[in-house]
């Protein structure tokens, strides 16, 4: 997560002497990447506070007026503005021609000496956010500078007016140092880096007023959710609502945040400054004069700051008054209860909220802001007291604050400070340097640790400071904060010596890209899809959704389904695919999910091909049946096809199971026609889903081999008219058990047709016999005799001629 940190900020807490340069070295080297540095005054050259002398009207445009303004030494311009707030004598932002604007909130552009309508106009006269200020002086109006300039200012750099001179730093934190996004963290990261001296303020008891006598309003805090909400402070103020001074807006705008009025800029600077989000209610939009933390009611509607309207579930934490959410917890204030121009009394909230149940909420409402952005990264109870008492100081000073009744508190325990143990010598051998123990100590002192003497020698017990208490889990931590102060770059470079350690292959891997190449180089197009597929397209092909991981946050709901099969996939592909001309030859071999109780899922590696045509039949199966025989061939496998165990994706009539050595592998088939038509697919399908592990203990990746016999082989060939509903394997299992002799079987012709009857097939094989010697005519005729009428008296074989 980025910070902006304004470097005169920083400084008020780290006292430096340290020029700009080295300083952001070695804070970046600490650990606080600063990514980029922004120079506020370098956007606003050329730009001069100006005076208006004069207002006319523009001739020939009725929106736009002529006004004479006064820029330096008592000279003239004239500009053309279309500002409807202009008044004489009032003090404006005048870019010169050569100035830098932001044209209508987004195109920038260099201004230049120009006419329009046919009038002369030296320069322009601005607003806020066309300087980079949005939020200030009214939005698109014209800047009214009376509140931040005087009229000895006329002629002077903006930027020099504004006390512009200075250095804004962004800075990369990693998510588990909330302390480090706010303005005191990163000076006592600076301090910690022997950058400067820091006197720090969350190590001081809080200042809290204590309200003397009775209570001027009533105010009740009840929290029901102590587990989601295990800190909630709350007081009463009266306050004056009004523009917030110069200063304090400035550096809201340099930290990334918009001006608003006083008291809404006051709980945005204690965040900014110390890291903990404020909110203030409009005490007279709080029903009753009550509080309430608890979980909201389903289907309740809340309308935030935002203007936007949320319905919220369940679970999720809101602040209430007796009769509506006010807030959701931890993550936005209401549109109706915040503060407002005519608001007198507030309700100032410090409250610590857990993160799971903010990251959980504003993911379900789609709902951020950045006081979420820190309580879902974990804020300590102890923060709390420090933002109420430092709030309460400024509306005092700024918003003529005062507290009108006791601050409540309620909290879920006693808070007990994390401490670990420090063995400075297990912090040496882990790093692989010597660090004198006093300076270990005194890196951890400087971050804010508390080391303190045991009753073991040369151990200490180290207490965590309360903004660390998130992130530092174990002593192994403590040594990661040592490495980083005494800084990386001062370790010493050693080569590794010994053995390089070898990883195993990864044989499946090998498979994998094999197959891929193989089927590539036979003309099939590969296919990547996604991962998350729509749980209707799962139910679709036939596949229960419950196979699969249901996703809780998906991008979208076409992808809530961790994919248990690639064939949803494949078939959504297909139908995109439809219009183009040609037969689609496609295959996938990817990864699929299978649901695993207690436990992640069983990622498998899964071979899908597709083949899709207009006509489908037998051409569509022998097509699936070659590559798969392309695959075998490749390692050597034998396989047989069964109709026993098909799932009801797969059409029962032209579909089998692919069997190597008895063990299921895989199906291959056409997908069956209900699936085909629930993806609006219009042609036939074919496909065939192989389970690449399963496949992969019967794989040999040399080939056996069989001695030749020293003997002649004998080749017969048999012509057979059988019955369509026969099927060629049971023909060649008859053949095979009637026979000794024989030793391989091959169909070469395969005829259907008007030239024979009708549901009968014609097949042609050839047959090779042989022996231990060298066969005689007599002997192989026995043979086929005995073939010849296992196939009659089975089948009901006739044999052609």
């Amino acid at each position: 997560m980025n910070t902006l940190i304004p470097f005169n900020w920083l400084k008020e807490y780290c006292k430096t002497d340290v020029d700009l340069k080295t300083f952001i070295k070695r804070l970046s080297l600490v650990g606080n990447e600063i990514e980029r540095t922004i120079r506020p005054d370098k956007y606003l050259a050329r730009v001069l506070v100006g005076r208006v002398k004069e207002i006319n009207p523009h001739p020939d445009a009725d929106k736009l007026q002529l006004v004479t303004t006064e820029i330096n030494g008592g000279k003239t311009v004239q500009i053309v503005c279309g500002g409807t707030n202009l008044e004489g004598g009032q003090l404006v932002a005048v870019a010169l021609p050569g100035a830098l604007v932001s044209w209508h909130g987004d195109n920038e552009l260099t201004l230049e000496e120009t006419k329009i309508r046919g009038q002369e106009s030296f320069g322009m006269i601005c607003a806020a956010e066309e300087l980079g200020f949005p939020g200030l002086g009214g939005g698109t109006n014209i800047w009214d500078l009376s509140g931040v300039a005087k009229d000895s200012d006329v002629g002077r750099d903006l930027a020099e007016v504004l006390d512009l001179d200075d250095t804004v730093f962004d800075i990369e934190m990693t998510t588990n140092r909330p302390d480090g996004m706010a303005v005191v963290g990163q000076a006592r990261e600076a301090c910690a880096a022997a950058l400067g001296d820091m006197d720090d303020p969350l190590k001081k008891v809080p200042k809290i007023p204590v309200h003397e006598g009775d209570d001027k309003y009533v105010f009740n805090l009840q929290v029901d959710e102590h587990d989601l909400c295990p800190r909630y402070m709350g007081v009463v103020m009266d306050v004056k609502v009004g523009p917030s001074p110069w200063w304090l807006q400035k550096r809201l705008i340099l930290a990334g945040a918009k001006p608003i009025n006083n008291v809404v800029d006051i709980t945005n600077y204690v965040r900014l400054e110390l890291g903990q989000p404020m909110h203030a209610f409009d005490y007279n939009k709080i029903d009753g004069g009550k509080i309430v933390v608890r979980s909201a009611k389903q289907g309740e509607k809340f309308l935030a700051l935002n203007e936007e309207e949320y319905e919220l579930s369940e679970g999720m934490l809101v602040i209430a008054d007796e009769s509506k959410p006010v807030a959701v917890g931890g993550v936005m204030g209401g549109l109706d209860s915040g503060v407002s121009g005519l608001t007198k009394t507030i309700i100032l909230e410090s409250a610590t909220f857990d993160p799971l149940s903010i990251r959980e909420t504003w993911r379900a409402l789609n709902l951020q802001s950045d006081s979420q952005a820190l309580y879902e990264k974990g804020l300590s109870t102890e923060l709390a007291p420090h933002g109420m008492a430092r709030a309460i100081e400024l509306l005092r000073v700024l918003a003529h604050g005062q507290v009108v009744g006791k601050v409540q508190d309620d909290r879920k325990g006693d808070y007990v400070h994390r401490a670990f143990s420090l063995d400075p010598k297990k912090v040496n051998k882990l790093i692989g340097i010597e660090i004198d123990t006093n300076t270990q100590i005194g890196m951890l002192s400087r971050l804010g640790f508390e080391v303190s003497d045991t009753d073991q020698d040369g151990v200490y017990e180290v207490k965590v400071p309360f903004w660390r208490d998130m992130d530092i889990e174990s002593d192994v931590d403590l040594t990661e904060e040592i490495a980083r102060l005494y800084g990386y770059e001062n370790l010493p470079s050693t080569i590794p010596s010994g053995v390089i350690p070898r990883r195993e292959r990864d044989t499946l891997l090998d498979r994998e890209n094999e197959i891929k190449d193989l089927l590539a180089g036979s003309g099939w197009t590969e296919v990547y899809a996604n991962s998350f597929i729509d749980p209707e397209d799962a139910v679709r092909a036939g596949i229960d959704p419950a196979l699969g991981l249901i996703v809780m946050n998906p991008l979208a709901q076409d992808q809530a389904l961790m994919r248990p099969s690639l064939i949803p996939n494949m078939m959504r592909t297909i139908a995109e695919n439809e219009q183009r001309e040609g037969v689609e030859r496609l295959f996938e071999l990817q990864r699929v999910y299978l649901k695993r109780e207690g436990d992640l899922p069983e990622e498998r590696s899964m071979l899908l091909v597709a083949i899709v045509d207009e006509v489908g039949g037998e051409d569509l199966f022998r097509h699936m049946k070659g590559s798969l025989e392309i695959i075998m061939s490749k390692y050597h496998a034998e396989f047989e096809l069964s109709r026993e165990g098909l799932s009801s994706q797969w059409h029962p009539g032209r579909s089998a199971r692919v069997l190597v050595d008895g063990e299921a592998v895989g199906t291959l088939g056409e997908v069956h026609p209900i699936v085909v038509q629930a993806f609006g697919v219009e042609y036939k399908v074919a496909m065939m889903e192989i389970d690449l592990p399963m496949l992969q203990k019967h794989m040999k990746l040399d080939p056996s081999y069989d001695e030749p016999t020293e003997f002649p082989a004998a080749l017969r060939d048999l012509a057979l008219l059988v019955d369509e509903k026969v099927a060629y394997r049971e023909l060649t299992e008859t053949m095979m058990d009637s026979s000794k002799l024989l030793k391989s079987i091959e169909l070469f012709d395969l005829y259907r047709g008007s030239q024979i009857e009708k549901g009968k097939k014609s097949l042609a094989v050839h047959l090779t016999l042989a022996d231990d010697h060298t066969l005689t005519s007599e002997e192989v005729d026995v043979d086929i005799k005995k073939i010849t009428d296992e196939l009659i008296s089975t089948h009901g074989v006739v044999i052609r001629d």
